[in-house]
């Protein structure tokens, strides 16, 4: 049977898979969040609401767009909109921006006015 990871061990890992998405931790201390089920702030957000995405069974969720969110090492989340710590219905291609900027080295949080 596989050893359970602790929550430490899961917010310090490099990459982890999560029930509506993933997340990885980058070099710099920072983790990016991308998930897109039920619940979060993307196409399928009003899909089964119903299902228990955290049954401990596999579920396959597909969507053209996804809510992201990042936090630094200490946990503090930084706002990713003018409105909010997540930015929903963000698209692959900005996914990927989102990637480059917040793993960057010198990558310290973002303020309201800077959010895209």
């Amino acid at each position: 049977m596989a050893k359970i990871k602790t929550t430490e061990e899961m917010m310090t890992s490099k990459f982890r898979t999560t029930p509506m998405g993933f997340a990885m931790t980058f070099e710099n201390g920072w983790t990016l969040s991308v998930q897109w089920g039920p619940g979060n702030y993307c196409q399928t957000r009003t899909d089964s609401l119903e299902d228990n995405t955290f049954d401990g069974l596999f579920h396959s969720f597909t969507s053209p767009n996804a809510e992201i969110a990042a936090w630094d090492k200490d946990g503090t989340w930084t706002q990713l909109s003018s409105h909010d710590d997540v930015k929903g219905w963000v698209s692959v291609r900005d996914v990927c921006e989102y990637i480059a900027m917040i793993s960057h080295p010198e990558f310290g949080g973002m303020d309201n006015d800077s959010s895209k």
